[in-house]
């Protein structure tokens, strides 16, 4: 089994600030919440965490229309399945 948690302090501090970011629920909060996830994965890329906040940033910007691109529900997913795996 996959840990959830990381032992990398710089991704864990990321993944907090990305948290008060996204719920901010605006378009530029919620951009600086994914860069911040990108920058854990990047950090630790099997840190499950990031993965599935990175998606909930996707799905909040399908949800609330903020996107035209209609891929971001499918990146939403993807993030959740490597979030599990």
């Amino acid at each position: 089994m996959q840990r959830a948690y990381t032992p990398n302090l710089e991704a864990y501090n990321s993944v907090t600030h990305a948290v008060e970011s996204f719920l901010y629920f605006t378009p530029a909060e919620n951009a600086q919440a994914r860069q911040l996830c990108e920058k854990a994965i990047a950090l630790d890329p099997s840190y499950a965490v990031a993965y599935a906040l990175m998606g909930f940033t996707y799905w909040l910007e399908w949800l609330a229309q903020w996107s035209d691109d209609p891929q971001t529900l499918e990146r939403a997913f993807t993030l959740a399945q490597q979030a599990l795996t």
